[in-house]
């Protein structure tokens, strides 16, 4: 759908498969704010400073190549995550793959975000990142892979109850 609406500049339903707003329109606000000398001076970026900063990054590569990275870095982190969550419940780690690709596919938030471009699904990562190394015991990388979320949405700061609670 990406595809034909850039490359084909097709529209509504081409481009999309979810919304007819716009596909990959909430990467593309980000990353043309953080363009901006002040990103603030655009009424409707709600973002931390943070998030500005970390997108001023993907602003180095042509637009279209940037959001490939930024969906591949964050479906396959989500996607690792997964599978290794799996482990417990599925032996062959073919069928693992298979059954992450299934639920990934088949999830509403993860197409949602994949099809705006939206920027909670890197959050979402990274959060899922955290608690990955918070049930291992290691709670300096797991603190780590939230400090990046926290600082684009403050909320994420009462995951850290989880580490405060044991004193860590």
């Amino acid at each position: 759908h990406g595809w034909q609406g850039w490359g084909l500049g097709k529209g509504y339903p081409y481009n999309t498969f979810l919304s007819s707003y716009g596909p990959f329109t909430d990467y593309s606000d980000v990353v043309n704010s953080a363009l901006l000398p002040d990103p603030y001076l655009d009424p409707g970026n709600g973002y931390l400073p943070f998030a500005y900063f970390s997108f001023r990054l993907m602003t180095l590569l042509p637009e279209d190549i940037g959001l490939i990275c930024f969906l591949f870095v964050s479906l396959a982190g989500l996607m690792l995550l997964l599978i290794k969550a799996l482990e417990l419940l599925v032996e062959n780690p073919w069928k693992r793959v298979a059954v992450s690709l299934l639920l990934m596919s088949l999830s509403y938030p993860i197409l949602f975000c994949v099809d705006r471009g939206n920027t909670e699904i890197l959050m979402a990562f990274c959060v899922g990142s955290s608690l990955f190394f918070y049930n291992q015991g290691r709670y300096l990388p797991g603190t780590l892979w939230l400090v990046p979320a926290a600082c684009w949405k403050p909320y994420l700061f009462l995951f850290l109850i989880l580490l405060l609670r044991q004193r860590k």
